[in-house]
């Protein structure tokens, strides 16, 4: 069987266990040290915490469904309404820009979510930058740079929601081997 490890949905591909181990080393290294796991409101996030909420944000990809990026309908070259406002826009034009874009926003567009919205959406903003600023260390050590943003990765063009979910999957397996347990704070 192909599986490193699976929990809530996330499953690391058996090609993607050397990276598992890489990242592992990384963390150890890293020059985040301890503050990896801390938020910005000083409190500790624990491995499985960040594992749990990895977990979370895929399944949440997965009923939603993923986009690449906000405004991603719209075909390369292509204008949205609000791409097409200008000083001297119309009133009219003005409207339909705020239609528009309400309709994206409120509901009644496309309810898939961006990487970004998915990681921020139910969660405490500490759980949310710790499990962010991981994936930022692991895709880092599997672009072989000293720094990566998940956020610019994810929204690429040509991004996959797979590999999306892979990195999700060897964060989450990171999370869990060398982050701090729950009680260690």
């Amino acid at each position: 069987m192909s599986v490193v490890v699976k929990s809530r949905g996330l499953v690391v591909p058996a090609a993607l266990k050397d990276e598992v181990g890489a990242a592992v080393k990384a963390v150890g290294s890293s020059w985040w040290g301890e503050r990896l796991w801390r938020g910005p409101s000083g409190e500790q996030v624990s491995g499985q915490e960040v594992a749990d909420h990895l977990g979370k944000t895929i399944a949440r990809l997965e009923r939603a469904g993923w986009r690449r990026k906000w405004f991603d309908d719209v075909e390369p070259g292509e204008p949205s309404p609000v791409d097409e406002l200008s000083e001297s826009s119309s009133v009219r034009a003005v409207v339909r820009a705020a239609v528009w874009a309400l309709k994206e926003f409120a509901g009644s567009g496309d309810r898939r979510l961006t990487l970004l919205s998915a990681l921020a959406d139910g969660v405490d903003d500490d759980t949310w930058m710790v499990s962010s600023r991981l994936m930022d260390l692991v895709l880092a050590t599997r672009l072989g740079v000293p720094r990566a943003n998940v956020t610019s990765w994810s929204e690429r063009q040509g991004r996959t929601f797979d590999e999306v979910r892979d990195l999700a999957a060897v964060a989450a397996e990171v999370a869990r081997r060398t982050g701090p347990k729950a009680g260690d704070r």
